[in-house]
C-alpha cells in the first residue's frame, strides 16, 4: 500500500503551513492539518506499517536573473 503526502510550505509560527495525506487505493477520505507534528506522526505511522510514501512540497522559489547570457551557468553574489 502507498500514501501520498502533499505539503504547502509556509511559516509554522503564523499557521501558514498545511499538509494532506491520501491513500490512492484506499477508501478513506484524505486527512491533514496545519500542524507539522501531526505530519511527522502520520509519516512515522505509515513507515512503521512499511507503506510506500511519496512526499511532495510546494514552495516558492527565488531564481535570480543573470545580467548576461555569460552568467547563466555561474552562481552570482547578491548585489548590495
Amino acid at each position: 500500500m502507498r500514501a501520498t503526502y502533499t505539503c504547502d510550505i509556509g511559516s509554522i509560527r503564523s499557521k501558514n503551513f498545511g499538509w494532506v495525506r491520501q491513500v490512492p487505493e484506499g477508501k478513506d477520505d484524505p486527512i491533514g492539518s496545519r500542524d507539522i507534528v501531526d505530519l511527522v506522526n502520520c509519516l512515522e505511522e505509515d513507515m512503521a506499517n512499511e507503506m510506500s510514501i511519496a512526499l511532495g512540497f510546494e514552495c516558492p522559489l527565488f531564481i535570480p536573473v543573470p545580467l548576461s547570457s555569460d552568467d547563466l551557468c555561474r552562481g552570482q553574489r547578491p548585489r548590495r
